[in-house]
């Protein structure tokens, strides 16, 4: 800029003025003016960091989102991230070091002060590493984790006890951030706020305000700290908490149970954030699930399926009587209704796309039972006997039905 400072006093120096002419010194004022604004422009444009730039788009990237998505969508694509990379899930080191990042970024662009700073600035931590600096009340961020449960379990529901790696006020500086016993140094310059006010006078004469990081700070707000050895400034530790949470009949994999005030310890008085149950439920060998539904097979004997019979078969809630009617066919399904699975957590999905629990419908599912007639390989010689003699009484019924065919159509 100072190359630019330079040219204009040429068309006010007595050499261009004698030599241009009165005539000629006016249009050169005007040359020079409008590259001066030109080239402003250009170095206004190579000032936008592209450092800043990259750093924006880097924390999106890291959830699979834009820059433009909503907090529905953020929170919805972290979650689907958490599934594969939680150390719940994924027990490899790369998958943890994955999940890091991604609850780093989460942390950041799900509060909207934080990532309306990070927007702006490039940086998602306003100050020093835990944020001390600034006295604005920011909240915790949302923990995610799985709970492996059978399909009883899930189906019926439990009171489960589980352990969730989750930020808590740190004990030695009792969330402050700073070294017991020790007091920050606060910036003259911007207050302690990490951020000050400037005046731009513009090309046109007119000036703008804007806010800017403070310069003697780092826009940290502090000039000098002791930080506490434990939490590193943060003001929260990394905690193993123990927590009972009753897990309502009918999750699934697609179900999502929110636990308010759960979650990561605020800053600065900030409210908690809360904490995401997801499941994963186990298969079961002779039972599907569809819905509230559920799908099995019953296999009866080819006696039984001419004659009829009460049979025993396995629900989620015990042996049950199941009535096999007389001359059943292979494949015919029989339904067993209330015999499902209640509908405490199998709930339509919000906008967000989280299935919240508990809207559900209103009565339990049914029990399908596809009936497998089984025919045996082989008979005994009495079996053979009796089974040839039925032939035989059927084959007689067959033929006096066929008999009396010409009788009916004489006497119409």
């Amino acid at each position: 800029m100072s190359g630019l400072s330079s040219w204009a006093p040429i068309v006010h120096h007595p050499f261009a003025t004698s030599y241009c002419g009165s005539s000629h010194a006016g249009a050169l004022r005007s040359t020079f003016r409008t590259c001066h604004s030109l080239v402003s422009c250009h170095l206004a444009r190579k000032r936008r960091s592209p450092e800043r730039l990259s750093v924006r788009a880097d924390l999106y990237r890291v959830l699979h989102v834009s820059p433009t998505a909503s907090q529905a969508q953020i929170s919805a694509s972290y979650r689907r991230l958490a599934r594969k990379y939680h150390p719940d899930v994924n027990g490899s080191e790369e998958a943890s070091s994955i999940y890091g990042t991604i609850k780093l970024a989460y942390d950041i662009l799900s509060d909207s002060s934080r990532r309306k700073h990070y927007d702006r600035f490039g940086s998602g931590l306003r100050g020093t590493p835990g944020g001390a600096g600034t006295s604005e009340a920011i909240k915790g961020g949302d923990v995610v984790t799985v709970v492996t449960l059978s399909f009883q379990e899930a189906a019926l529901g439990k009171r489960y006890s589980l352990q969730v790696a989750a930020k808590r006020a740190c004990p030695d500086c009792v969330g402050s951030g700073c070294r017991p016993g020790s007091r920050p140094v606060f910036c003259a310059l911007c207050k302690g706020t990490g951020n000050v006010r400037a005046h731009h006078a513009g090309l046109t004469g007119h000036g703008m305000r804007m806010v800017m990081a403070c310069p003697a700070c780092g826009a940290t707000g502090i000039v000098r700290q002791e930080w506490c050895t434990r939490c590193g400034g943060d003001g929260r530790a990394s905690s193993s908490v123990t927590l009972s949470v009753i897990i309502p009949p009918g999750v699934d994999a697609e179900s999502v149970l929110k636990v308010r005030g759960q979650g990561d310890a605020g800053r600065a008085g900030g409210l908690p954030g809360d904490l995401y149950i997801t499941f994963l439920v186990k298969a079961s060998a002779g039972m599907r699930r569809r819905g509230l539904d559920l799908y099995s097979q019953v296999v009866v004997r080819y006696t039984d399926a001419i004659l009829g019979v009460e049979t025993q078969v396995a629900t989620i809630h015990g042996q049950a009587a199941l009535r096999i009617p007389a001359g059943i066919q292979d494949g015919q399904v029989l339904t067993m209704r209330g015999a499902g699975i209640s509908p405490g957590a199998a709930g339509l999905a919000s906008s967000d796309g989280v299935r919240q629990i508990g809207a559900g419908e209103s009565q339990r599912g049914a029990h399908h039972f596809t009936v497998i007639v089984l025919l045996p390989s082989q008979i005994s010689q009495v079996e053979r006997l009796c089974l040839l003699q039925l032939r035989e009484l059927l084959e007689a019924d067959v033929s006096s039905l066929q008999g009396s065919e010409p009788c009916m159509a004489a006497a119409e």
